[in-house]
Formats: C-alpha cells, structure tokens, sequence
C-alpha cells in the first residue's frame, strides 16, 4: 500500500499507543486501523473504546528532503484553516492536536475527532445523488471564498510572515520556487522553467482586477469531501471539507482552475466562455497546477505515467500561453 510514495511511512502501534496515551491519559484496548489511499500523509483510524471516541491520526511525511518550500508547514496551516472554516459553519475536523515540534516523534503529527461519512469519491455514490452534493460544496466554497485574508498566498506561507501584496507577485514566486526544485531533480528543462516564470513575470493585465486576498481550499476534490447519507431525506449531506493544508488566500478563478474541482460545471457559466482574457487567466493557473503536479509524481510519489502526463500537460499549456498572449 502506497509503496511508490517517498513520503509515505507506517510506525509500529507502540508508537501510535505511545501518542495516544500522552494526549488522551491512556490507551487500554486501543484499535488501529490504517488507511487507504495516502501518499503526502500516513493516515490511521483509531478506536478508544473506554474513552467511546474515534479518532483520526494524521502523520505527517518523511524525507522532508523532498517537500516543495510551502509543504513544510502544512499541517499548522491546515488547523488553521479548520479554524477559519468555522467561523463561517463550514464542516470540518475538529483538531483536538497538532504536533509540529517534532520533540516525541520526528514528524509532524495531528489528532482530529473522527467524522461519520464516506468520501464522495466512494463507488457507491450514484451519479444523481452526485448532482446534489456538488452543489452544496459549491455553495460551500463560495462561502469559503467570502473569507479574507491579510495578504496573497499559502496560509503555510502566511504563518512564516511570507504573504504577497499583489496576487501576481504569488504567483511568481510560487512558481519560482517550485522551478527550483524542479531544476534540482531534472523534472524540467531550465529553459522550460524560464519560460514558465516570464508567463508570470509580465502579463499584469490579465491579474489587474485582483482586489482581494479570498481563501482557496488549494486541493479540493472528492476524496477530500465527506459525505453521509440521511435516510430521513434520502440524500446525502456534506458533513466534512478536508485536507486544507495546501489552503491559501488569491483569486477565486484559481480555486475553480483546479484539474480535481468536482463541481466546476456548477459554477462557471456561459458568459465564461465569452471572456478570452479570463480564459487564459485561468489557464495560466492550470499550467502552475500541472507544473507543481510535475514534481510531486516525479519526486515524491515516483509515478512515471503521472510524472509525464503532467509534464506535457504544462508544456502544452504553455505553448497554448505564449501563443495567445
């Protein structure tokens, strides 16, 4: 399970009971279940039957070596992200602890309550129940999308003091940075990486209208949206966004850019595909998405097909920029 992934990595249940009891005073009969699907995160249920409580731990990556700058305040970033959320009753984890000193164990790690639910990318979903809970995650990432930040960029970012009074100047040292690391492992040419950052470098118009830092989940797709179904209604109910680590504060259009968005067809509309300069606005977002996607098959999950599909998906986007531009 999740061999492929270099960030990936399972600890003995000592050290998992070890954690437990530090935070929760005991760990009698404690039941641990690892689960499916993790390749950034090493993600495991745990049952405390004195305590009647379920839990989720959530450990953080190893060979750290090979994180992308941003990736290495994630998880900080995403309690505080839960936080924001709540304040606008948008469901999410309740973090109960987040563990970033790396003093008891060389690893970020974070406890959250765990919620009823299965991922809306579970098989079992029909496509018309589908229909309805995009578009109430819609609605609820338009909501996210009403909370400002201070400044542009990743809340990982933010909390470091880094944050971007333009959203172009993001955008440029976002892609600046991942460019370095994709010329330290190869991913990309150095003069592909050239041309990536003058696409972000110039072209001031197509950001000008960027006024306002607004909160983006950043990886929002259905296997990070919990669902559940009422049999009083018989439909299913969001009981949960997660994975807000890679959250931050810029331009709307970026979130619905995402090549994971389940409901973009619920929130673009016709006038969309009038609007040339939107289009390659958002196009130029796509690129950074297959560009940092490049590195992360290539790098840290060591999938070959991914790594190249991503890599040509971003050439041929970038071809398609500097044409139109």
């Amino acid at each position: 399970m999740n061999t492929a992934s270099i960030l990936f990595e399972e600890v003995p249940f000592e050290t998992i009971r070890s954690i437990v009891k530090r935070y929760f005073g005991h760990a009698e009969e404690l039941e641990c279940t690892l689960l499916k699907g993790g390749l950034f995160n090493t993600t495991y249920k745990l049952t405390l039957p004195l305590l009647q409580r379920n839990l989720i731990l959530r450990l953080g990556p190893v060979n750290r070596q090979h994180l992308l700058p941003f990736e290495h305040q994630l998880m900080k970033a995403e309690e505080m992200a839960y936080q924001l959320l709540s304040t606008r009753n948008i469901p999410c984890p309740e973090v109960l602890v987040c563990d970033n000193t790396k003093q008891y164990l060389d690893r970020d790690f974070m406890i959250t309550a765990c919620i009823p639910g299965i991922s809306l990318a579970d098989e079992s979903i029909s496509e018309e129940s589908k229909k309805d809970i995009y578009m109430q995650v819609a609605g609820l990432t338009a909501r996210m999308h009403s909370i400002t930040g201070p400044a542009y960029g990743r809340i990982a970012d933010l909390l470091q003091g880094r944050g971007h009074h333009k959203w172009q100047e993001f955008l440029l040292a976002h892609a600046a940075e991942v460019g370095d690391s994709c010329l330290k492992y190869g991913v990309f040419k150095p003069e592909e990486v050239q041309r990536i950052l003058r696409i972000y470098e110039g072209n001031s118009e197509l950001y000008r209208n960027i006024e306002t830092p607004r909160m983006l989940h950043g990886d929002l797709w259905a296997g990070n949206v919990l669902v559940q179904r009422s049999p009083e209604e018989e439909r299913y109910e969001v009981t949960a966004i997660l994975d807000a680590d890679r959250a931050l504060f810029g331009d709307s259009d970026f979130e619905y850019a995402s090549p994971w968005l389940p409901f973009s067809g619920e929130v673009i509309d016709e006038s969309f595909l009038r609007d040339d300069v939107r289009i390659l606005k958002m196009d130029t977002y796509r690129m950074l998405f297959a560009f940092i996607d490049a590195y992360i098959w290539n790098v840290q999950y060591r999938d070959h097909a991914q790594f190249e599909s991503n890599k040509q998906r971003t050439l041929d986007m970038l071809q398609s920029i500097e044409i139109r531009l």
